[in-house]
């Protein structure tokens, strides 16, 4: 659990979050794909090219680069409420996708890293990624949502959408 319901509402006040198209984050999630795998064959290289461990490089490089992201959902008759927990993040940072069924959350900071080969220090810049996705039980009304983050908790408001059904009135016939 991220924090009570009433805490994670009151901290995730604070700024907007930037709400975008699933193809922005399709884009995002191939070159985080890209990065896992550059990892993962480093990994593999530092073992000997020893086969057959592919997963564990896998998960390794995959847990070296993508931090988690605990999730909280709050459901009532008319909104799902997603809050997360983001430490280290800021609002420009983080890219939100809310479809009518799924809420995507993506991610990605620079954090300066400094190496030391003897006597020589670099400082280069390691990218850091949060994704979650997460299937909705209801259906959404996407061009309703809205984030915001304060405090290190992102805070994801959904609207329920009104099903197609409900949404046309029949007359009734005197």
């Amino acid at each position: 659990m991220v924090q009570s319901s009433a805490a994670a509402r009151a901290a995730a006040s604070g700024a907007p979050v930037r709400l975008v198209p699933l193809e922005v984050l399709q884009s995002d999630a191939r070159d985080l794909v890209d990065r896992i795998a550059r990892r993962a064959y480093e990994i593999y290289e530092s073992r000997g090219y020893t086969h057959g461990q592919d997963v564990e490089d896998w998960r390794l490089a995959e847990s070296e680069l993508v931090h988690p992201c605990a999730l909280e959902l709050l459901e009532t008759n008319d909104a799902i409420t997603i809050f997360g927990q983001v430490p280290g993040f800021q609002c420009e940072q983080l890219e939100v996708c809310v479809e009518p069924r799924r809420f995507t959350l993506f991610g990605r900071r620079e954090v300066p890293a400094e190496r030391k080969a003897g006597d020589a220090a670099a400082t280069e810049s390691l990218a850091h990624f949060v994704s979650r996705i997460f299937d909705l039980s209801s259906e959404v009304d996407p061009a309703k949502a809205s984030a915001e983050m304060g405090e290190g908790i992102l805070e994801v408001r959904m609207p329920k959408g009104v099903p197609q059904s409900e949404s046309v009135s029949t007359g009734q016939a005197a």
